[in-house]
C-alpha cells in the first residue's frame, strides 16, 4: 500500500494546516445550505442605510388600496419584534387618520376598528398584553401607542401568513410573481390595462 501523505479532504471537510494552525472548512455544505434558504446571492451590508429596516402599510377599502407607504425606519431596530412594532405604530397612526376621515364623510354608521394584519404572532401577542416587560425604552413607547389604539378600538390586529401579506413588496425584495399577485390583491391593475 502506498502512503498518499496528509489528507486535505476528509468526508467533504477541507483541511488546511500550516506551522501554527489547523483549519477546517466545508464550502460545499455551506453553499448547499445557503441555496436551500435562498441566501446564496445575498450581498453584505455595505452602508448604514442598509441596516435600517423598511416599514410599509397598505389600507384597502372595498377591495382597493386607498393608502400605502414604504419608508426606511429612522431608528435601527435590534430585533424583528422591535422593527415590527415600529411598522405597527406607523400603520396605527395612518389608521387613526383614515378612521377619522371616514367618520367625517359619514361612510360608516358605526365606528369599526381598522384591521391591521401582521405576519409575526409574537408582535400581536405582545401588543395585546397589558404589561410590556422589555428593556428598550423605544419599543416600550411604541407598545404604549399600539395598546392605546387597540383600547380605543381604532385598530384591531389579525395574523396573516407571510405569503399572503400584501405589504411585503413594499418592504422587501420579492419575485416578480409575488409582487404582481400582491398588486392584484391590492386592487391595482397592471400598467396598460384599460
Amino acid at each position: 500500500m502506498k502512503d498518499l501523505g496528509e489528507a486535505d479532504v476528509i468526508l467533504g471537510v477541507k483541511i488546511k494546516k500550516n506551522k501554527t494552525s489547523l483549519s477546517l472548512c466545508q464550502p460545499h455544505y455551506v453553499e448547499k445550505i445557503l441555496k436551500k434558504f435562498d441566501s446564496f446571492d445575498v450581498s453584505p451590508v455595505t452602508d448604514n442605510d442598509e441596516v435600517n429596516s423598511t416599514s410599509g402599510y397598505v389600507f384597502l377599502l372595498e377591495g382597493g388600496a386607498i393608502s400605502w407607504k414604504s419608508t426606511k425606519q429612522t431608528y435601527i431596530a435590534r430585533s424583528t419584534m422591535e422593527s415590527e412594532f415600529i411598522a405597527l405604530e406607523l400603520a396605527g397612526q395612518e389608521a387613526e387618520w383614515i378612521k377619522i376621515l371616514l367618520e367625517d364623510v359619514l361612510l360608516w354608521e358605526t365606528s369599526v376598528p381598522m384591521s391591521i394584519q401582521c405576519d409575526l404572532q409574537a408582535v400581536i401577542c405582545t401588543a395585546k398584553n397589558s404589561v410590556y416587560n422589555g428593556k428598550s425604552r423605544h419599543i416600550c413607547l411604541r407598545h404604549a401607542v399600539v395598546k392605546q389604539l387597540l383600547k380605543e378600538r381604532t385598530i384591531s390586529l389579525e395574523f396573516v401568513r407571510s405569503e399572503k401579506n400584501l405589504v411585503d413588496p413594499l418592504a422587501k425584495g420579492l419575485t416578480r410573481k409575488v409582487v404582481l399577485d400582491s398588486s392584484v390583491n391590492m386592487g391595482l391593475k397592471p400598467f396598460g390595462d384599460p
